[in-house]
């Protein structure tokens, strides 16, 4: 749940710079496993009618990020920093402005606000930050062996 409270992070504090237009996969392109946008789309009307209703004795998920993996049908909660003073949606100096139909919401523009560019570069693995853009991480993933990325865990 973002923006709950003042405390809770929207979701461009999260991520501050959006990938680029050209290096978003789409659904259809990238894949996506049937059941798991209703299964997602559960939790989140569950997550709404608890703060909706105000239901004792339930914490509404904020200020956590909830992983779901369909392979295994696990869940894993991650604790996320409160709301970011400098963010360029919900920040104190914010120019945003509020988006009531997803419609209106002109991504180009506001990923060229972001000065967010796709690198041509792989990045070596020293290189590899805790935050790494989508397609830094497909250039680099090419040179990763097989049994290593079994191991990884990207949260997008």
């Amino acid at each position: 749940v973002y923006c709950l409270d003042e405390e809770t992070p929207c979701y461009r504090c999260i991520f501050p710079q959006a990938p680029p237009p050209a290096c978003v996969t789409s659904c259809d392109s990238g894949g996506v496993l049937g059941p798991v946008p209703g299964v997602i789309g559960v939790l989140q009307a569950t997550e709404a009618i608890k703060i909706l209703s105000g239901l004792e004795r339930s914490e509404p998920l904020a200020r956590a990020l909830l992983l779901y993996d369909a392979a295994d049908a696990s869940f894993r909660k991650v604790k996320l920093r409160a709301r970011t003073a400098s963010c360029i949606a919900c920040g104190a100096h914010s120019t945003a402005q509020r988006i009531t139909k997803v419609t209106d919401f002109d991504y180009e523009s506001f990923v060229n606000g972001c000065g967010s560019s796709c690198s041509a570069d792989k990045p070596t693995v020293d290189e590899v930050a805790p935050c790494i853009r989508v397609c830094d991480f497909a250039s680099w993933l090419q040179g990763v062996r097989s049994d290593l990325k079994r191991k990884m865990l990207l949260v997008d």
